[in-house]
């Protein structure tokens, strides 16, 4: 389903509104971000427990060429959809831009982001600002190096909203992202 998202990025009719509605410095479909005021005025709690989910997997043979660096920098410093599922404002403001650290995104229809790159460890973060459905929670994305293989781990975690619903579609969307950056990092 993912692949499919990333289409928009050539399709003209999602730049238009793009450039007729974003540009404004608004995030968000007018409809979600009036869904998600009202949710956040009424402090509405629908499944609100803790959850936690986590998912690792290959990257590459450092000898054919994987580093951990290397993929981190593609995640880190790419299109932001690269780690925000189907974000298409970068923290640039631009359309499909660039992650940068402590930027802001908004993911698809749950809300903003606030976007953290840990150069010295690799690290990235996601952490879901006010606003967002499913706040507080985050997703952090680990690369690592494992013998002679480079690994990437997620790990999503927080006390929000819909927990179960995050626990399974979470996991399976990160998973998503996840196999996506490394098809591409690989090409």
């Amino acid at each position: 389903m993912y692949k499919y998202f990333l289409k928009l990025r050539n399709n003209r009719y999602a730049r238009r509104i793009y450039e007729n509605y974003y540009t404004s410095g608004r995030r968000g479909s007018p409809v979600m971000q009036w869904v998600r005021q009202t949710w956040a005025a009424r402090n509405f709690n629908i499944f609100n427990r803790y959850h936690y989910y986590e998912y690792t997997t290959d990257v590459g043979l450092i000898s054919e060429g994987a580093s951990v660096e290397g993929f981190y920098n593609y995640m880190a410093y790419g299109p932001i959809y690269r780690t925000v599922p189907y974000s298409i404002i970068g923290g640039n403001n631009g359309y499909f831009g660039d992650r940068i650290n402590d930027g802001r995104a908004t993911a698809g229809g749950l809300g903003p982001v606030q976007t953290l790159n840990f150069d010295d460890t690799f690290i990235i973060r996601n952490v879901a600002m006010p606003g967002h459905f499913l706040n507080p929670g985050t997703v952090t994305i680990i690369v690592f190096r494992d013998g002679d293989r480079v690994r990437t781990r997620f790990v999503g975690e927080g006390n929000g909203n819909f927990a179960w619903l995050n626990e399974v579609f979470g996991k399976l969307t990160f998973q998503s992202v996840l196999h996506n950056n490394i098809r591409g990092y690989k090409d």
